[in-house]
């Protein structure tokens, strides 16, 4: 299955995903978020895994200090391939937090990524999580 997961990818929210299969179950690539903080166009490094229809990767946004991984299935839903996945995005806080506060700064939701871009009424142009 790993090898149909080449290629790009979208999620609700127009964020593209290329994932390149490195062989052995690893996957690379790159992501471009429409939603959030990133300047548009900007692309950051994707590293992942996947082991029959079972999928996971990360993002390390770089220079917003925040890391998101996607975790999920690759599935099909009439003939079209689909990943269903759930992210949690962790966010450093400042130092002066307590420890017993540092949950705060984790997110979680649920991206679905297609072969088809969304159009652009069909974006859901808003973050689940109250970041930004």
């Amino acid at each position: 299955m790993s090898s149909d997961l080449q290629g790009t990818w979208y999620n609700q929210h127009g964020s593209s995903l290329v994932l390149r299969n490195e062989g052995d179950g690893r996957l690379s690539g790159t992501f471009e978020p429409h939603v959030g903080f990133a300047e548009p166009g900007t692309s950051y490094a994707v590293t992942g895994f996947a082991t029959g229809a079972v999928v996971g990767f990360v993002v390390a946004f770089a220079g917003h200090r925040t890391v998101t991984t996607w975790v999920g299935h690759a599935t099909t839903l009439g003939a079209e391939l689909r990943l269903e996945t759930l992210w949690h995005m962790a966010a450093e806080f400042p130092p002066a937090r307590k420890p017993d506060e540092l949950w705060k700064g984790t997110w979680a939701g649920a991206d679905t990524f297609t072969r088809e871009r969304p159009v652009a009424d069909k974006v859901q142009s808003r973050p689940p999580h109250p970041m930004w």
